[in-house]
């Protein structure tokens, strides 16, 4: 049979310790062999099992080592383990020394360290041309974030989006539709003075192939817009979007630097749109003579803005064009 304190020991071996203990070394083989009769060299230890810290300085000198081998083991030891001299309490530490020892910490762990703070971001802007617009949101939307426009039909929200994505490629950059609602017309676009060549058009069956399909667009990078036009989906698939699809689409737009636009009839990004437009039913300008439609005039409030005030509103006309 073994003692107590050997049986511990040869427990620490098989690894079956406790996570205080899981930590340190196991001792060589031949320490811990299980003897039934101590030799004159051997100390063995007290061990009391209500006691964990006599447990773990069991497992760390072995129950069967000479006295020197335990001194030469304790030595080696990190200091945290060492029992203080004399068996006396250890002093506590000055504020001075626990700066120390944490500036000491930090600089062998700055490789694995990643400094913390908000995230940047970017300060960029996507013009719209539409000077109201412009002023109300700071010089266009967003680069780098989700914003979203909602409205009902006819309220001038995929006006918005044709003067958006003009702007955008008379600069020369390339953007791309998500078309889930299957609205875009190529030849109002061409009209509206989108440059098509640098349109990715997309026509995905329904919002799951929509939002997944604008996460990959996203995430090949060189597109400094992406519109997804959700407005005509179909109303039954909504309520089975997952909540993690927003959140993963903006961090798609953050790391590639690109706006995120949604067209929506009713706000389905929550709290993860960075910015939210909302429309009114437009209203038509006819001129008096002769009688014929000049403008369209939408109501257009932000509800929602990260990077500032919130609650505003503006008058946004909207010149027809001929497609």
């Amino acid at each position: 049979m073994l003692s107590s304190p050997q049986r511990a020991v040869a427990l620490g071996a098989g690894g079956g310790v406790s996570s205080r203990a899981a930590v340190i070394s196991h001792p060589p083989r031949a320490v811990i062999a299980a003897r039934e009769e101590p030799t004159e060299d051997d100390t063995p230890c007290e061990f009391d099992p209500g006691s964990s810290e006599e447990f773990d300085v069991s497992l760390v000198y072995g129950a069967s080592e000479s006295s020197a081998r335990k001194a030469a083991r304790l030595h080696a030891l990190p200091f945290s383990l060492r029992e203080p001299a004399g068996g006396a309490a250890a002093a506590p530490l000055s504020d001075a020394a626990k700066s120390q020892r944490l500036d000491a910490l930090l600089r062998d762990l700055a490789a694995d360290i990643q400094p913390g703070g908000a995230p940047a971001l970017s300060t960029a802007r996507l013009a719209t041309g539409l000077p109201a617009v412009d002023r109300l949101l700071g010089g266009g939307f967003p680069r780098g974030r989700l914003a979203e426009i909602a409205g009902p039909l006819s309220s001038g929200r995929t006006s918005l989006a044709l003067a958006l994505l003009a702007e955008t490629t008379r600069r020369g950059a390339l953007v791309s539709v998500i078309d889930a609602a299957d609205a875009f017309d190529p030849n109002s676009a061409n009209a509206a003075g989108i440059d098509l060549a640098r349109v990715l058009w997309a026509r995905p069956l329904g919002i799951s192939e929509a939002l997944r399909c604008a996460e990959h667009v996203l995430n090949a990078g060189g597109f400094e817009l992406v519109i997804v036009d959700l407005a005509f989906a179909a109303a039954r698939e909504r309520p089975r979007i997952p909540e993690s699809a927003w959140p993963r689409l903006r961090k798609s737009a953050a790391s590639t630097d690109a706006g995120l636009v949604l067209l929506t009839r009713e706000r389905l990004a929550g709290a993860s749109a960075d910015l939210a437009l909302e429309f009114a039913v437009a209203r038509a300008r006819f001129a008096a003579q002769p009688s014929w439609l000049e403008a369209l005039e939408s109501d257009m409030r932000l509800v929602r803005n990260r990077a500032g005030p919130t609650e505003r509103a503006a008058l946004v006309r909207f010149q027809p064009f001929a497609a």
